[in-house]
């Protein structure tokens, strides 16, 4: 089957949809497609929920209750703000597919991913300005051709890829994934969700894991060199004898992980939460250096 970029779901008379193909694979996670329901890519072929790609995988992680609590999140930043009094303001989820109560540190760790989105953001849109200054510099000179140029291939997430370096899963959802000693450098992996994936050995130099969940994985002897970790989570991870040199930890969370013999040789740690629960001061580089009171 080729999976497509949006999928209909069916069970009996209800279709809902379209969803991309991330939502698809996160909601057989999640337990809320089953074998026998019914998906389609136009809406009127239909076929058995079981022959899409990895179903077996990915409904295996029902059996795993950390990997479950990760993937039912709220993740704030990946959600568009909601007016309060409105009523879109709370879920609106029945029976099984309705979230369970949050505990007080997945709500903290919201806050704190909404504290440290807003601050990037003002960052970025520094930044953006400055490149449209540059544009408008362009266009005075007359070169406007460069305006006519596509948008990049890496601008369009490619969940159904297989591994491979420079390969797009930005906001694709892989919790579990068997991905041990994969090729996967230079690629483009923000926001990411790859709770609990067998990452060791993995080859990640200089990929971008912005944001992206890697709690619970497991990245034994993982190449990390120059990998841009801005933001991403990496709660209870394996990063034992990870190479991590010169790599941008800025704001990563790493409380609970094992870094055994990690080389982190000027990795950035500024404002990184430490394996103790620790916050680094934004001097840090290669070591986590305490914030002074």
């Amino acid at each position: 089957m080729t999976i497509g970029r949006l999928w209909y779901v069916r069970r009996g008379q209800d279709k809902k949809g379209p969803f991309p193909a991330a939502q698809i694979e996160r909601n057989i996670s999640l337990g809320r497609i089953r074998a026998s329901d019914q998906i389609s890519h136009d809406g009127d072929h239909w076929e058995p929920a079981h022959t899409y790609p990895f179903f077996e995988e990915l409904a295996k992680n029902l059996q795993l209750p950390q990997v479950q609590a990760r993937l039912d999140e709220r993740q704030a930043e990946r959600r568009a703000s909601r007016p309060v009094g409105t009523a879109y303001d709370s879920e609106q989820r029945q029976g099984a597919d309705r979230r369970q109560p949050e505990d007080r540190e997945v709500v903290a760790r919201r806050a704190r991913a909404q504290r440290v989105w807003k601050s990037l953001h003002h960052e970025q849109h520094n930044k953006r300005r400055i490149v449209e200054a540059l544009v408008l510099i362009g266009l005075v000179l007359g070169l406007v051709s460069i305006l006519g140029r596509g948008p990049s291939p890496r601008s369009v997430s490619q969940c159904a890829h297989v591994p491979a370096p420079g390969v797009n899963w930005d906001f694709c959802q892989k919790p579990a994934a068997p991905l041990k000693d994969a090729d996967l450098a230079g690629a483009s992996l923000r926001n990411a969700g790859l709770v609990g994936s067998d990452l060791g050995g993995a080859n990640l130099a200089a990929a971008d894991l912005s944001y992206a969940d890697l709690s619970l994985a497991k990245l034994p002897q993982a190449k990390l060199a120059q990998a841009r970790l801005v933001g991403a989570t990496l709660r209870g991870a394996a990063l034992n004898d990870v190479d991590l040199r010169d790599a941008d930890m800025t704001y990563v969370d790493l409380k609970g992980a094992d870094i055994t013999g990690a080389r982190l040789e000027g990795a950035r740690l500024a404002n990184a939460i430490w394996i103790d629960g620790t916050v680094c001061s934004r001097d840090s580089v290669t070591r986590c250096s305490p914030v002074t009171k």
